[in-house]
């Protein structure tokens, strides 16, 4: 489960621990469900920004961020 803000997102595991997408993504003024968003290759999700971890086409590190559109809620 992560939460950003007045979002939650919250993935399921399978009885193995493999995480299954897409995320549930709830409104905590609300309480109500927003949408079901696919965010696989992801990792933290921090102020609106996605947050990519991986290796570049030399093996070495970086890491890349993308604003997410409020539209991806639902809004």
């Amino acid at each position: 489960m992560l939460i950003d803000g007045n979002f939650v997102f919250v993935m399921l595991m399978t009885s193995d621990f493999e995480p299954q997408i897409p995320y549930d993504v709830l409104d905590l003024e609300s309480g109500e469900f927003v949408a079901s968003v696919d965010f696989s290759n992801f990792r933290l999700i921090k102020n609106g920004y996605l947050y990519q971890i991986g290796p570049d086409e030399e093996g070495f590190a970086v890491i890349k961020r993308y604003k997410i559109d409020p539209a991806v809620y639902g809004r």
